[in-house]
């Protein structure tokens, strides 16, 4: 407990930048240690969270730049790879969280965002959250819309419809 204590303190006297470079170092050595085991998928959720946190560090400092941009993303890619290992093996609950926060950290018009949305719209319809599964859908489908890409939107027309059915909407399920 003192010791745990001890960390906390010297940890949150740190500055910002220099709590991001502890995480960014942190799966840098992290990535090169698994590499040389074959055991980067491992620890892939955990090395995503030290990217998020070094993120969001980042961002509170100001606009991120590219180097923060692309610590975002890489945290994303960690995370939503993270989701559908959940997803396959039935843990909706973590694979709604570990999406969720890999679209946060990407940018509104981000081409990633938009492939993420209807995976996340699905494991929200497994969870039985019809009312936000219909808003990230239509999320996904207003941004797919705008970026002409119809197999997002297919792919969204195709859950909508599952939602109508699996929600008891009355309405067209064809």
């Amino acid at each position: 407990f003192h010791n745990h204590m001890v960390r906390e303190t010297v940890y949150n006297g740190l500055l910002k930048r220099a709590r991001a470079n502890l995480h960014i170092g942190f799966v840098r050595w992290a990535d090169k240690v698994n590499a040389d085991r074959d055991r980067a998928l491992e620890f892939e959720e955990i090395l995503g969270y030290h990217l998020e946190q070094a993120h969001r560090y980042l961002r509170e400092l100001g606009s991120l730049d590219e180097a923060g941009l692309a610590i975002g993303a890489d945290a994303s890619r960690r995370l939503s790879s993270s989701a559908r290992r959940a997803f396959a093996r039935g843990d909706m609950r973590a694979a709604a969280s570990l999406f969720r926060r890999a679209i946060a950290l990407l940018g509104e018009s981000d081409a990633t965002r938009l492939s993420l949305l209807p995976e996340f719209g699905e494991v929200l319809l497994e969870l039985g959250d019809f009312a936000q599964a219909r808003e990230v859908l239509a999320e996904a489908q207003a941004t797919a819309d705008q970026n002409a890409n119809r197999r997002i939107a297919a792919s969204v027309e195709l859950l909508r419809v599952r939602v109508r059915l699996f929600s008891a909407e009355a309405g067209d399920c064809s």
